[in-house]
């Protein structure tokens, strides 16, 4: 006799998100500065034309459903290689190393250190240069210096400045140079006593506010806390850890011996703690849903102003962004489409973020979370 058997569905423990086409530009633009970085743009071109060429003309080897992915894929990797050629030919300098130059230059920004025998550190953007004081013309230029003065001089953000005999120093080889890089920056100097004068300084400028604001806060806060609390304060909720170095190197040790040395460090996790405190607090205020999702960006956005960015802030920053927008819209939100936009933008202002472990770490590390997180839910029983 035969019996029946009902037959039930099979639990799927696991399901791997797809990722959209934005996905796939992110991950073809990572290639292309990796194979700008190792190979170089001709090398880069003439792999992505052998191997695309042939899809594009026999477009039936691929299914109609992947042809947007494996273009998107192309597409970035394009993007990626042209965007890392344009920043490696940005970084040529029109000066040499160990040259003594004048210079005329805009203040970009100001910061007092701790590394003796400096004392400040301001980083200009300059826009003329000269080899000598004798040679008359100053030479067109576009690059960024960053000096390091053993005195403070009152020089602003926002100023222009000429300044004199400064000494080049040029980065060399090695990871030196490609941290450099990444900072945007394309050659040092160091000065015991900078010689300049200020052309102009402007009678409003928003930099030199929120500078001046956040300092002004931070000492204030500095006065009615002990030294470990500010410490604790500055690095978790600012994101500078070099106030009261001293005194953050010894509680760093602490930490470092029960292995959470990673918890004074700022990062996303405490951008949506407070994203999420600013939600419950702005949920109570009578006001339209679309107008509590403004105030709640306006709120990060002065916080994020008055504290020190991080690559894993920046991160969460535009993350945080995109799901207001979705919840603005009454769209449900895709946070690993959120995380290829956010990707991408990073990449495109600064490619040089690839090769640094704060990056991967951050974006491979949210990433992980976000599909463990809906594959758990994909293998719940569904009623």
């Amino acid at each position: 006799m035969n019996s029946s058997t009902n037959s039930c569905p099979k639990t799927r423990w696991y399901i791997l998100p797809p990722l959209s086409p934005v996905g796939y530009l992110a991950i073809g633009t990572m290639l292309g500065i990796i194979s700008q970085q190792a190979l170089g743009l001709l090398s880069t071109l003439l792999i992505i034309l052998c191997v695309g060429l042939p899809l594009f003309i026999k477009r039936s080897i691929v299914p109609a459903i992947a042809r947007v992915f494996v273009y998107a894929l192309i597409g970035g990797t394009v993007l990626g290689a042209g965007r890392m050629a344009w920043s490696e030919k940005k970084n040529t300098l029109p000066v040499s190393h160990k040259d003594t130059i004048d210079i005329k230059a805009h203040v970009l920004e100001r910061e007092e250190t701790d590394v003796p025998p400096w004392k400040m550190r301001i980083t200009l953007h300059v826009n003329k240069f000269r080899i000598n004081k004798a040679e008359k013309r100053w030479h067109p230029a576009h690059f960024t210096m960053r000096t390091y003065l053993a005195s403070p001089c009152d020089i602003h953000i926002d100023d222009q400045i000429v300044a004199y005999q400064l000494p080049v120093s040029i980065p060399q080889e090695g990871s030196i140079k490609l941290y450099f890089a990444r900072e945007r920056v394309e050659t040092t100097s160091f000065t015991y006593r900078l010689r300049y004068y200020c052309i102009t300084r402007p009678t409003y400028s928003l930099r030199r506010m929120l500078y001046l604001r956040r300092n002004k806060l931070f000492d204030s806060l500095s006065k009615r806390m002990s030294i470990y609390n500010f410490s604790l304060f500055a690095s978790l909720f600012a994101g500078n850890k070099k106030t009261n170095i001293n005194e953050f190197n010894a509680t760093a040790t602490e930490f470092r011996r029960w292995g959470i040395v990673h918890y004074l460090a700022r990062s996303g996790l405490h951008m949506a703690t407070l994203a999420l405190l600013w939600k419950v607090i702005f949920r109570w205020i009578p006001a339209p849903w679309r107008m509590r999702i403004f105030l709640q960006m306006l709120a990060i956005a002065v916080y994020a102003l008055l504290s020190w960015s991080s690559v894993s802030f920046i991160r969460a920053l535009i993350v945080l962004a995109g799901t207001n927008f979705y919840d603005a819209l009454k769209i449900p939100s895709n946070l690993l489409q959120i995380l290829s936009v956010a990707c991408l933008l990073m990449l495109l202002v600064n490619p040089y973020l690839i090769f640094f472990i704060d990056f991967q770490l951050t974006f491979l590390l949210t990433c992980a979370l976000v599909i463990f997180n809906r594959a758990c839910a994909n293998a719940l029983p569904t009623k």
